[in-house]
């Protein structure tokens, strides 16, 4: 034969294939050998490495970072057969796994753990086969418990690879196992072995994208001498003239993809030649034009392809998931040797990833390499060209599979995409339902609902009943997803369509809904005007629950509206229909505990801990049966959000750990971000930063996804006390600035005064006194016209620190009085707030006794409820008071302690004034 495509031609057609290669890659003999110049890098992971197996890790995670081509896989890649040696699992999640949902990464992890022995994986194995009967809930928690409990028993290193591209639901997932495995390491008798490796791109990656709290490697370029290094080693260190190294080296600009991949490009296109043993090089490649970027690369050598090849690459363009042999095959009209044979060759080409089956090791599933493909791909694709290539593809797929294709949940997925891309409604719906019941198993909350909506947009108008309960359920999903508008435009759809089929019950249970909504979205009067329809559709039946619904709603619409008297009038009306009424059904029993709901909140937001926890204790015992689920996961973070602030920090996890759990599993997005934001509060009070960082970028992540800005913000006023605590008061001024314009903006009259304060607070920090006097007197104007104490005396108690910044002396009797208040409260964060500011300014008064007093009152509540930075300052405090008193030595031992607690605790501020002190002091003792 005169060439090798001449052999392989007539090879394929001895196996009977139709059409042959076209061109055999000339670049496979290119290899760049074992890694190359990142020990340093590699050295940290490897120690990772070890201290995950003996159990040591304090880290749950690795960052990775660099540019495309920067080796960030290949790094971590050598990590494998450490983790395997010792018994452990490898679990690499790239490509369509991670830019998807959670069954693809279910997946990954039960192949790995197969591939390493591991036993007891049937429940996921069900969860995540495309037959699971079982399609109620997300996996993700399941999947966060199931690889929590195999990592006690192994090594596990899990690597999300390409975490910039990464969809909001793995993203969310990846940072709730992040904060979860965090925790574990902690408070866990059996210590997980879990480490976790994200990669992401440095050049151009999405702020989303970045992970704070885990150990960060960035991958640097190659210097000039090791790019010419790594070049030699591509070509079996053969000798190549300076020339040549020096255009590919500075082409190539350190980036090892990149270097790589222009290899490749010479060699292709015939410039070095590989003759018997030898490469061989032109004297100079000056006036060879090179492509500028490794994505330019890729394209160029797309472009370069012939037609067969190029179509099929179209085809594979079509699918973000990978797609089966035989279905490229039946979509090709080609068989399966000669679709085969192109694949691997465009596998060779570093364009398309094949998954291997069997002992042949032929490939099963393939997918394109580079998702920049994808896009210059379908950019040069006409519209009616994209809308064949689908409907071929689902014709193909459906031939594939047969009549079976209707209960598996991954095909229906696939189908009911390609047929909606292809434009065929009808298709479309054959799986829309089975597709919405896998991406919600899958946690795509959000495309899962959108198939949901399109499904009750083509309903027909004659079904008006099953088209009037499709779109209530889908105003509940909307809901669930904090999208108000969409969910109310169905209510008012429902409402339309209803007509003479609702019961004046029903309509004005929608009505009530929809108060329910304005109210979420702060257009209090609205709500007051949907509340008096839904009385009007009430008429004069007497049913105590609803009644008790309607009055639980006006009294907190009409607070909100600044109506004192008329709030007062309603909360008073519920609050007799609750003492004399009796709740038998199901329906009485959700109008009640929907009441019993805003009726706590109520009491929260006024001061009345007790009564809010009394009210929701009570809804929690009406909620104690089946399909109450969301009910009872608002329920739960509700009751942990006033237990906090009760100072009950133990059973206020417990109820928020519950309420994070139960969103989840059926998620419930709203009540996932306020369970998470309370979190990561508990844990900075009462935990560490690091865990309160975690959960909080968890937080900010979910609420992201969600349509409503209010979630973004209460997490960005949690990030603000995070990074101030931290010293990092740039980083807080941002956060809690953003989270003060989105609240005013969003005209949030209950939340807007208490991020006023922290924003205040940053500002005193930084000596910006007259700015955080402002704050904290606006502040305090906010929250005496809604009658908000607690936030009223934390305004007051910042001016009052404003105050004695400036050398003045602060009004110890308003701090006084609001101490009073919020014993009556029951707050006691706040109460200890209020004694040490006020021993702080005694003690700067030179009062040493009455200091000392407040001291020992404040004794009791710190250990039930103070947290760590309190119990520091307030040691600190008595250090003081020994040093002012001539007990120096003791004075000296006790900063010390305080010093080294407040670093382990993150407390850089508090550490420095006990080192300031403490060398003042040992001055002093000095003879």
């Amino acid at each position: 034969m005169k060439s090798a495509e001449e052999a392989i031609r007539h090879l394929e057609s001895a196996l009977g294939g139709t059409h042959a290669v076209e061109v055999e890659t000339r670049a496979h003999a290119l290899s760049a050998g074992s890694l190359f110049g990142r020990s340093s890098e590699l050295g940290i992971l490897e120690d990772a490495l070890a201290r995950l197996d003996s159990g040591s890790a304090a880290c749950p995670g690795i960052a990775i970072t660099g540019p495309s081509g920067s080796g960030k896989t290949r790094l971590v890649e050598e990590l494998r057969g450490g983790v395997q040696v010792r018994g452990g699992a490898f679990i690499h999640v790239a490509g369509a796994a991670v830019e998807g949902h959670l069954m693809p990464v279910g997946t990954a992890v039960l192949r790995a753990l197969e591939t390493c022995g591991a036993r007891g994986l049937e429940h996921l194995t069900r969860r995540t086969s495309a037959a699971d009967p079982d399609s109620s809930g997300s996996l993700a928690a399941e999947l966060e418990s199931f690889l929590l409990e195999r990592a006690a028993e192994r090594p596990i290193l899990i690597h999300f690879d390409d975490f910039h591209a990464a969809s909001e639901t793995v993203r969310s997932f990846v940072l709730g196992l992040l904060s979860s495995t965090h925790e574990a390491l902690r408070r866990s008798p059996v210590r997980p072995r879990l480490l976790m490796v994200v990669s992401n791109r440095a050049d151009g990656a999405s702020g989303k994208a970045r992970v704070d709290g885990l150990t960060e490697v960035h991958l640097e370029p190659f210097t000039p001498e090791s790019s010419r290094a790594f070049l030699r080693s591509l070509f079996a260190g053969q000798e190549i003239s300076g020339e040549v190294l020096d255009v590919l080296a500075g082409a190539g600009g350190g980036n090892p993809g990149f270097l790589l991949e222009l290899a490749r490009e010479v060699v292709e296109r015939g410039i070095v030649r590989h003759s018997g043993t030898r490469w061989v090089f032109p004297a100079s490649l000056k006036e060879v034009p090179l492509p500028a970027s490794l994505q330019g690369v890729v394209v160029e050598r797309w472009n370069a392809l012939g037609p067969d090849l190029r179509a099929l690459v179209e085809w594979l363009a079509c699918s973000p998931s990978s797609i089966a042999v035989p279905v490229l095959a039946r979509s090709t009209r080609l068989d399966i040797p000669g679709v085969s044979s192109r694949l691997h060759d465009l596998c060779l080409r570093g364009l398309v990833q094949l998954e291997a089956q069997g002992a042949a090791g032929q490939p099963a599933r393939a997918s394109l390499a580079h998702g920049d493909l994808r896009r210059a791909v379908e950019a040069g694709q006409e519209a009616e060209r994209r809308r064949f290539l689908h409907q071929r593809l689902a014709q193909a797929i459906e031939e594939e599979l047969g009549p079976t294709c209707v209960d598996d949940s991954s095909a229906s997925e696939s189908l009911a995409f390609h047929w909606l891309e292809a434009g065929n409604e009808a298709g479309f719906l054959r799986y829309a339902s089975k597709a919405s019941s896998a991406l919600r198993r899958g946690g795509d909350f959000t495309r899962a609902v959108a198939f949901e909506q399109r499904i009750a947009d083509v309903m027909p108008p004659d079904a008006s009943a099953k088209k009037i309960k499709c779109l209530l359920r889908l105003s509940e999903l909307h809901e669930l997803g904090w999208d108000l508008e969409r969910s109310r435009r169905n209510i008012e759809a429902a409402l339309e369509i209803g007509g003479q089929i609702l019961r004046p019950a029903d309509r004005s249970a929608l009505h009530r809904r929809l108060a329910g909504l304005a109210i979420a979205g702060n257009e209090h009067g609205s709500a007051l005007r949907e509340i008096a329809e839904a009385r009007r559709a009430l008429g004069s039946t007497e049913d105590a629950a609803a009644r008790l619904a309607l009055d639980a709603l006006e009294a907190w619409a009409a607070w909100l509206e600044l109506e004192g008297e008329r709030s007062r009038a309603a909360l008073a009306r519920a609050e007799q229909v609750l003492a004399s009424a009796s709740f038998g059904t199901a329906r009485e029993k959700a109008a009640a505990a929907g009441a019993l709901n805003v009726i706590g909140a109520l009491h929260h937001q006024l001061g009345r801990l007790r009564e809010a926890r009394a009210a929701q204790e009570r809804q929690l015992a009406l909620l104690d049966g089946p399909g109450s689920d969301q009910a009872l996961a608002a329920t739960r973070c509700a009751l942990g959000g006033v237990l906090l602030d009760l100072g009950e920090a133990t059973r206020a996890r417990q109820e928020l750990e519950s309420a994070l759990g139960a969103a989840r599993r059926i998620g419930d997005r709203r009540t996932l971000c306020r369970a998470r934001e309370r979190l990561g509060e508990l844990h900075l009070r009462h935990g560490d930063a690091k865990q309160a960082l975690l959960i909080t970028q968890a937080c900010m992540q979910e609420a992201e996804a969600l349509g409503n800005p209010a979630p973004r913000a209460n997490a960005l006023r949690t990030l603000g006390r995070i990074y101030l605590r931290a010293g990092q008061e740039l980083d807080a001024e941002t956060a809690s600035m953003e989270a003060l314009e989105i609240h005013t903006r969003e005209r949030d009259l209950v939340q807007t005064p208490l991020t006023r304060i922290l924003a205040g607070r940053v500002l005193l920090d930084r000596a910006q006194h007259a700015q955080a006097l402002a704050h904290a007197r606006t502040a305090q104007d906010e929250s005496r016209a809604l009658g908000m104490p607690i936030a009223e005396g934390l305004a007051v108690l910042l001016e009052e620190e404003v105050r004695l910044a400036l050398g003045e002396a602060p009004a110890l009797d308003r701090i006084s009085a609001h101490l009073g208040r919020f014993q009556e409260c029951g707050c006691a964060h706040e109460e200890c707030e209020l004694k040490l500011f006020a021993a702080r300014a005694q003690l700067a008064a030179g009062a040493q006794e009455a200091a000392r007093e407040l001291l020992e009152s404040a004794e009791g509540v710190l250990g039930r409820a103070g947290s760590h930075e309190q119990k520091a300052r307030y040691n600190l405090l008595l250090a003081l008071l020994e040093a002012e008193s001539g007990r120096i030595e003791s004075a000296v031992r006790r900063l010390s302690e305080v010093e080294a607690q407040s670093r382990n605790s993150v407390l850089p501020r508090l550490a420095r004034q006990c080192k300031e002190a403490r060398g003042h002091l040992e001055k002093e003792a000095v003879p």
